[in-house]
């Protein structure tokens, strides 16, 4: 029950603090109905479980520090890194520290909670990377960097055993899985219900236009909006869920394994679902103004 909850609200207070109430209200009112977070529920007692629902305030965690970093902790100013201005470097520390206490325990519940937010906060850190062409470590933070990860590595060596000792390997999956999105029920027969993979069954068919356009929204606004850190972070998101779906491919490991990853999916896509509700008239209002801009220039 504790972890179905946390699934929930974990992604209200992610959406919440980065695009307002509405949003988070929604995605959170979304979530709750979710048949995969009941399963959630009547699976609590899985440590996986318990592990990924933390990933979204991980991730918000790491997205504070990462703004901080490139923006001086102010959002709005963000932009002024890639133009070379700002003061770039000065990062709120608290927001590391805080990241790897969170992907320490979920390291002590489960790896796989561990794994996919790492992966998801590396490929947000490479998005800004890319877009602000800058490492996200500077001399004033490099020394925080070293000692959150070696606290990290404090807390998780001596469980170690636990994950990497003596096991059957797994063969890993063919590239092609690469073009499957999802998990087929076949696949995880005699671990999890049909229901709980099969997309059908988790997004009814009422959702699925706001769960498109929220995705088409996204994509257009990473071109229409300025500063576009927030849409770069659901993007690395989705992206990352992506690969945690799909890390059979590159490492050995079983598919009933990352069948669980797909609670993942569930926190993206409602976030998006509750996003197209508010950034529809907030994109057409940028496209009109961005239309009558260049009618301007011409005139």
């Amino acid at each position: 029950a504790i972890a179905s909850f946390l699934g929930v609200l974990a992604v209200f207070f992610m959406v919440w603090r980065l695009f307002g109430v509405l949003p988070g209200f929604i995605a959170g009112l979304g979530l709750s109905f979710s048949l995969r977070e009941q399963l959630t529920y009547l699976f609590g007692q899985q440590p996986t479980l318990v592990a990924i629902v933390i990933t979204p305030v991980t991730m918000y965690a790491w997205y504070k520090y990462l703004t901080s970093i490139y923006g001086s902790g102010e959002e709005s100013r963000a932009d002024s890194v890639s133009s070379g201005s700002g003061n770039f470097g000065k990062g709120n520390v608290i927001y590391l520290y805080v990241t790897f206490a969170l992907l320490a325990s979920q390291y002590l519940l489960h790896l796989q909670g561990f794994v996919a937010s790492a992966v998801i906060m590396a490929v947000f850190a490479a998005a800004m990377l890319v877009k602000f062409r800058k490492l996200p470590v500077s001399k004033s933070s490099i020394r925080h960097v070293v000692i959150a990860s070696l606290l990290l590595v404090a807390v998780a060596a001596p469980f170690a055993a636990i994950y990497f000792g003596a096991g059957d390997v797994v063969s890993r999956s063919g590239f092609g899985r690469l073009f499957e999105w999802g998990i087929s029920p076949d696949d995880v027969r005699g671990s999890f219900p049909p229901a709980f993979v099969e997309f059908s069954a988790e997004y009814p068919k009422i959702l699925l236009p706001f769960l498109v356009g929220g995705v088409l929204l996204l994509l257009l606004r990473l071109f229409l909006v300025k500063n576009n850190v927030k849409e770069l972070f659901l993007l690395s998101w989705l992206v990352g869920m992506y690969l945690a779906v799909h890390l059979d491919v590159f490492i050995p490991t079983g598919l009933n394994r990352l069948a669980r990853m797909l609670a993942l999916e569930n926190y993206i896509f409602f976030s998006l679902i509750a996003m197209s509700i508010v950034w529809l008239p907030q994109t057409v209002a940028s496209f009109l103004k961005l239309n009558s801009g260049v009618a301007s220039s011409r005139d």
